[in-house]
This record gives structure tokens, sequence and C-alpha cells, in this order.
């Protein structure tokens, strides 16, 4: 398979999953693998070697509605339902879609013009489906892994007819052109609103170094450098993981092993055994970064990379296109850029 292939796959679907994953045997069962995905696992998803599946991040950039075994037409009254128009889901077969008619329903969901979170996500599906709950799963989850799209037995459908003859890139390029679906027209299903924040809240904070993260990578990496400086790197490693999209609750588990491990014998408060107050503080830094980055509207780079962007890709191709000639090679950048 050509690299570029795999690049695109990438791009389109697999941004930045936080371990664990699920993976498949072709004739065996699902079992948890520990670790982040990576090119070969994807690659042999997408050559249809074994199946791969990921758990949810915290801004989903699709989503899955799966219907197995579906019957009285449950499809279409379900897209009728959720108000959904032609142009925003993409079906597809699931693997067994042959002997059962298990369907996968692929959406790009936005929620009033900014990217939902994975709990906002959910929420809102799963109120607006509520009549048909043991029917209808929503995915992704943050505790259960969804199989990704485009591998083996996995069709785009019109007129539930499998459209067997696309290629990777030729799926992928349906997938691109998506439009995405407002969550926000699903609000009438929810009963109990969820309280927004007293924007007050956030007078007074100071908007966020997001050039931050790569000092959190370097110190996720190596841990802690001096003392007194336990606070400020709990903050920079909390920011890096806001950006490689983990949820909130895994951002603090995954601080907490950290510390544990990465503290270097640099803090006093550890090194006097006060466990409880650095744990208390992961927490409150958790919240003030999450809370801050999302009032800001500053999202994971895999989210702000989704739309309106280039890939290395691109870059390439616009450079061989007008070698050495700037003012074509900026023309070109903003094309492709829009």
């Amino acid at each position: 398979m050509k690299k570029n292939n795999l690049q695109q796959y990438k791009d389109a679907i697999v941004q930045n999953y936080h371990k664990p994953y699920i993976m498949q045997p072709l004739n065996g069962n699902w079992y948890t693998v520990n670790r982040f995905i990576n090119d070969d696992i994807i690659r042999r998803h997408i050559e249809h070697e074994i199946w791969a599946g990921v758990l949810a991040p915290y801004y989903p950039q699709w989503g899955i509605l799966d219907f197995d075994n579906p019957h009285n037409g449950i499809i279409e009254k379900t897209i009728e339902q959720l108000g959904m128009q032609k142009g925003q889901y993409l079906l597809t077969t699931s693997p067994s879609y042959k002997t059962d008619g298990s369907t996968h329903l692929l959406i790009k969901p936005e929620l009033d013009d900014h990217p939902p979170t994975i709990k906002q996500y959910l929420r809102h599906l799963n109120c607006a489906l509520n009549t048909c709950r043991g029917q209808i799963e929503v995915y992704p989850k943050i505790s259960n892994g969804i199989r990704l799209p485009f591998g083996l037995k996995q069709h785009i459908l019109a007129d539930n007819i499998p459209l067997h003859y696309l290629s990777l890139s030729e799926n992928i390029h349906w997938f691109d052109k998506l439009e995405t679906f407002d969550l926000s027209h699903l609000q009438k299903f929810i009963h109990n609103q969820i309280h927004n924040l007293d924007s007050s809240l956030f007078s007074g904070f100071p908007e966020p170094d997001i050039n931050s993260k790569n000092e959190g990578a370097f110190l996720y990496r190596k841990g802690l450098q001096a003392e007194r400086t336990r606070h400020n790197a709990t903050k920079m490693v909390l920011i890096w993981l806001f950006t490689i999209n983990y949820p909130p609750e895994i951002g603090i588990s995954l601080t907490r092993e950290w510390i544990e491990t990465k503290h270097n014998g640099l803090s006093r408060k550890i090194n006097s055994g006060r466990w409880d107050e650095v744990y208390v503080d992961i927490s409150k830094l958790a919240e003030w970064v999450y809370l801050n980055l999302e009032h800001y509207c500053i999202y994971p780079d895999s989210v702000h990379n989704g739309q309106y962007c280039v890939y290395e890709s691109d870059i390439r191709f616009i450079a061989e296109v007008f070698p050495g000639q700037i003012c074509k090679l900026k023309k070109l950048f903003n094309l492709i850029l829009h």
C-alpha cells in the first residue's frame, strides 16, 4: 500500500486517539491492546488483515449509529427523526451485513458551530434515540471501542447496494464530502438541560498559552526537571494531553501516573508523602485547563486540523507544482486551504 493512502486514511479517520485500542482477528474475538494505535495496525485494518477499533477522543470528529439486525425501516425512520439531510450521513455495511443487514450510519457532528465534547455528543443522540434503545448503539464511547470504517466487508451503501468496487481513496473521498450534522437540532429531545456555566467564572482568567504544549510533551517524557516546578509542570502536561484529544478523566489519570513515576525526587510535597494534596492539585488544574481552553475556543490539534487545513502530502504537492515560485506557491496554498 502506498504511504499516501495510509496517510490519507489517518488524516480523515484516525487522529490522536488515546490508548487502548481494540483488535479482532478475522476468525477471532475482539480484545483490548493497552497501547496507542499505530500505523501498522491501521494498515492491517484497511488492507483487510484484521479489524481495529478505537475509543472516543474528547472531541469526536466523526460518529457512528450502529444498527444491529435492523428491521421495520428503522434506519429510514431514524434519519427522519433526527432531521438528517442527504449529504449529512453515510451508510456503510457492517461485516455481518450479508447475513443480518447490520449497518453503520456515519456522521460528522457539530454543536452550534463548535465541536461537541464526547459527553455532549452522546447526550444529544442518546436522548433523541431514547425510544430506540436496544436497537441502535451510538459510538464512539469513552469505554467501548468502535470498529474503524472501511475495513473488510465495510462498504458504502447506495440504495441498499454495497459498493464493493470503491477503492479506499474513493471511500475516503465520500467521507470527506460529508456535511456536518448540527446536534443543536436535537435539543428538543433533552428534558434536563445541561446547566450553562456562568461567564463570570472566566473573569480575570488570562488566555492560556497554548504554545506550552511542546514543553508539556517534553515534561511528560522526562519528568520534573527542577525543584518547585511540580505545579506548573503539571499544568503543562495537562495542556499537552488536551491538545492530543484526551478526555479530562483520562488526562487526570495519566497525569497521576506521570507524577508518580517521574517526579524524579524534585517535589517537596511528594518527598514528604503529601500525595493527597498532589492529587487534589491535579484535579483542580485539569478543571482549569479544560474550562479555559474550551472558553477561548482552543481545541485539540486534530479538531483544528480537520477543517480548512493542509496536510504534509499537500505541502509536497504544492512544492512540486511551482518549485521556487513563492507567489504562486502562496496562491496554491490558500486555494487548497479553502
